[in-house]
Order: structure tokens, then C-alpha cells, then sequence
């Protein structure tokens, strides 16, 4: 499909968002790159959601990118709780966070110019709905959280079992 479905304007944005996306994308899969690595950044996790939180208001203020949305709310919502110690930093999790971004990424750089962005991909998806379950079964204010529950287990069986 081309631009030819979004206003000249709408298409403008949308270019000027793809490019600002790639550049946080690539800082986000940057520092969890490091994180994985087991080097330890300060502010990283604070960068990376806060990335996550500029894609998603940046999605709901453009047309046809209403699927990054949601799915952008549920990384920065994951990224979010490992800023503020609420579940530990682990491979899974972090891993998780780096495939969003690549997901985000690719799907932006093969439709970015399409009226509509596809849904990315489910089993994706399933796996950030599934932390969210998770996040809200923790009887914690981001004051109060004695020690980081741990996802890696119970996200690596659910990712098995799907």
C-alpha cells in the first residue's frame, strides 16, 4: 500500500515519527543489550521506559497506529515495573523488552508508510499481556516493594507453552 490513504500531513508525521522511533529504539535495544551483558547502567531503565512512553503518545496522535499503541503501553507498563524494582531485571524479562522493540522496529521500517500498521506479532503480545497479569496480581505501591518479584520462571514456561 502506499501513502496515498493518509492526508500529506498525516504522511509527514508519520515519517517524522518513524525516524524519532528508530533512533529511541535503537537507544532502548542499546541499554538491554547492556543489561543483558550485566553492565549496569544508571537511568537506563528509566530511558528505556521512557522511550516506550514517547512511542505510545507519539501512536495515539497518529492516524492508523492504533495497535502500536496498546502494544507500546504494555512494554513501557513491563518497563516501568523494572525501573522502580517491582519485578527483577532477568534475561526473560529483558529479553522481552528487546524482542517489542525489534517487533516495533521492523514493523515499522516494512509498513511504516501503509494507511494502517499491521498488528505485531501475537505471540509477542501474549507474552507483555501475560507480565501485565502478573504485574497486577503484585499487592505492591512502588513505595512499598520489599523485594522484586521474579518473572523469568513463569514467563520462560508460558513462552514454552505457546
Amino acid at each position: 500500500m502506499s501513502q496515498s490513504f493518509l492526508s500529506e500531513e498525516d504522511a509527514e508525521l508519520r515519517e517524522f515519527f518513524i525516524e524519532d522511533a528508530s533512533e529511541l529504539l535503537a537507544e532502548v535495544r542499546q541499554i538491554l543489550a547492556n543489561l543483558l551483558r550485566g553492565e549496569v547502567a544508571d537511568g537506563g531503565m528509566q530511558s528505556v521506559r521512557r522511550a516506550f512512553h514517547n512511542l505510545k503518545g507519539a501512536s495515539m496522535s497518529l492516524p492508523g497506529c492504533d495497535s502500536l499503541e496498546g502494544f507500546t503501553r504494555l512494554a513501557e507498563s513491563l518497563a516501568t515495573a523494572l525501573e522502580h524494582g517491582v519485578i527483577a531485571a532477568n534475561p526473560e524479562v529483558l529479553t522481552l523488552l528487546d524482542e517489542a522493540a525489534s517487533a516495533i522496529q521492523s514493523v515499522l521500517a516494512e509498513h511504516g508508510s501503509e494507511p494502517r500498521l499491521p498488528l505485531l506479532p501475537n505471540h509477542l503480545l501474549m507474552a507483555l499481556m501475560y507480565c501485565q497479569d502478573r504485574l497486577v496480581g503484585i499487592d505492591a505501591s512502588l513505595d512499598s516493594v520489599q523485594t522484586p518479584v521474579s518473572l523469568d520462571e513463569p514467563l520462560r514456561q508460558f513462552r514454552a507453552a505457546k
